[in-house]
């Protein structure tokens, strides 16, 4: 009888005991499946903001041509004293971005940038046979805008991932130091490539390159007539995200 109760008590400790960490079963759900721990439900937090920063280059565009005429008396046709031919040089600027991370594959963008292009001013066949010329007339160009790209990863080629992207913002412009001053409005689309890589640090959770090209509109702004204009755009940027 009492190797009997003994045996019991034995029993009953050893069940009412923890187990080893080594030796315990998994935590089940109620469904007897593997529970999930609060380290695997919660997934590290992907980066939803990116700050980017780099060279653009803008081509020129032709904003018309004009003749200088002096008016005829009684009906009689009218002088021609030269004749103008004026362009939007092309140049190089500098751009900002801030983007917000919406999803994986779409972004919008805030950006702001700055360029010098010039205004050029031929000037040609002359009614006195001056020798012809140009007038340069330095331009100071700012656009606030706004953008919406969207990625496509089964694309890839490489560690490159294609976008597409298509935008619109405020255009200023001041020239003849600061005499000429006009705005407008600037539409643009196109599409580049982006390569990314892991940060290193705890404040930086990717960095990256990004290129595109880009075909913009503008209204409005300095010009001799009332017309849209068009030119293509290069940029490349640095970019971090967090």
């Amino acid at each position: 009888m009492k190797r009997r109760l003994a045996g019991a008590l034995l029993a009953a400790w050893w069940a009412a005991s923890p187990m080893p960490s080594s030796a315990q079963a998994p935590p089940t759900t109620t469904a007897g499946q593997p529970a999930v721990t609060a380290a695997e439900s919660v997934p590290a937090r992907p980066p939803r903001y990116e700050l980017a920063l780099g060279p653009a280059w803008l081509g020129g565009y032709d904003l018309g041509a004009r003749s200088a005429q002096l008016t005829g008396n009684l009906g009689q046709p009218g002088l021609v004293l030269f004749e103008t031919d004026t362009e939007m040089a092309g140049g190089f600027g500098l751009d900002a971005k801030l983007g917000y991370r919406l999803t994986p594959t779409l972004r919008l963008e805030a950006g702001l940038a700055y360029s010098r292009p010039e205004l050029r001013t031929s000037v040609s066949d002359d009614a006195e046979g001056a020798d012809a010329l140009v007038a340069v007339d330095p331009v100071s160009q700012y656009v606030v805008e706004g953008a919406l790209l969207a990625y496509v990863p089964r694309w890839q080629v490489g560690n490159g991932v294609p976008y597409a992207l298509a935008g619109a913002g405020y255009l200023r412009q001041v020239a003849s130091e600061g005499a000429a001053v006009d705005s407008g409005g600037v539409y643009h689309a196109g599409g580049g490539m982006a390569w990314e890589r892991a940060g290193a640090a705890s404040w930086l959770d990717a960095w990256g390159l990004r290129a595109d090209v880009r075909v913009n509109l503008r209204t409005g702004g300095i010009d001799i007539e009332d017309a849209t204009r068009v030119w293509p755009s290069l940029s490349a940027r640095f970019y971090v995200a967090f």
